[in-house]
């Protein structure tokens, strides 16, 4: 049996142009599957995201003046906006690098102890130290990092005793640089082995091993003592573009090899290494 379709029950559904009223004619919610919101209501100056199963739509309000909305890993949220001003901060001393909030990666600049200078014998002139390794590199941080700053090498004492080698400075186990040798007594022409740059964590940026000093290079080594950032006597990889682009605040002295002794005295003991960090926080 057919039954009748009486459209006089829909007269107040429909508008003047024959189409249906949304504002009468539809009730309860509309899922997301099929273009809805799956929600009855949202809140005024919210921001809808959907929700973990991504079956309905959750709202996240403003928050307070200046918030930006920030995701978390797993949903988002109004935040106070992250960042902070560029620092620096300088270790001539072993210690603890402390990570800020929101600070992901550092540019870190490692060098390490010079080699002590050769006793300097009235008819054996010796060698100065050589130079420590620089290293720099981006790296990423999450935690605290330890910092070591390598020594420099004591001058030798005598006809027999050469100078020590400088000391390895670390940033964590992710940059590190080896000190130079230090200088012998014995006779001109012998180069003492320089230190290196190591980048095991990060993007290295630059890599240097400290020069290897001579007596006749240099009888007294002073002609060695720039900062050995500034590419003066040095061998980069790669080369720097400028002399003074990488010249950073960094101790002048830092890692450079100790000279030689006056005539008949001990030798001069290299400079200590340095670590600079750079990073916004």
């Amino acid at each position: 049996m057919t039954q009748a379709f009486n459209l006089s029950q829909f007269a107040n559904k429909v508008n003047t142009s024959g189409q249906a009223d949304l504002t009468t004619a539809v009730t309860g919610t509309l899922p997301v599957a099929n273009g809805g919101t799956g929600a009855a209501s949202l809140t005024g100056n919210s921001v809808a995201i959907t929700n973990a199963g991504g079956t309905a739509l959750s709202t996240v309000a403003a928050g307070a003046n200046g918030n930006v909305l920030t995701s978390n890993g797993t949903t988002w949220t109004s935040a106070a906006a992250s960042g902070g001003q560029f620092q620096t901060e300088l270790f001539t001393a072993p210690g603890t690098w402390t990570k800020p909030a929101g600070c992901t990666q550092v540019r870190v600049t490692v060098v390490g102890g010079g080699g002590g200078g050769a006793y300097r014998g009235p008819t054996i002139p010796g060698s100065p130290g050589a130079y420590g390794g620089v290293a720099t590199a981006i790296v990423p941080v999450s935690a605290p990092v330890t910092i070591t700053i390598g020594d420099g090498g004591t001058g030798g004492t005598g006809a027999s005793v050469p100078g020590t080698a400088g000391g390895t400075s670390s940033f964590g186990p992710a940059v590190s640089a080896t000190g130079g040798v230090g200088g012998r007594p014995v006779p001109a022409g012998n180069p003492e082995a320089p230190g290196t740059g190591t980048v095991s964590v990060g993007t290295a940026l630059r890599t240097l091993t400290g020069y290897a000093t001579t007596n006749p290079l240099s009888a007294d080594g002073l002609a060695l003592r720039p900062n050995i950032l500034n590419g003066a006597n040095a061998r980069y990889t790669p080369a720097p573009n400028a002399a003074a682009a990488f010249n950073i605040s960094l101790p002048p002295a830092a890692g450079v090899g100790g000279i030689l002794g006056s005539p008949g005295g001990q030798g001069v003991g290299g400079a200590g290494g340095a670590i600079l960090v750079e990073f916004i926080g």
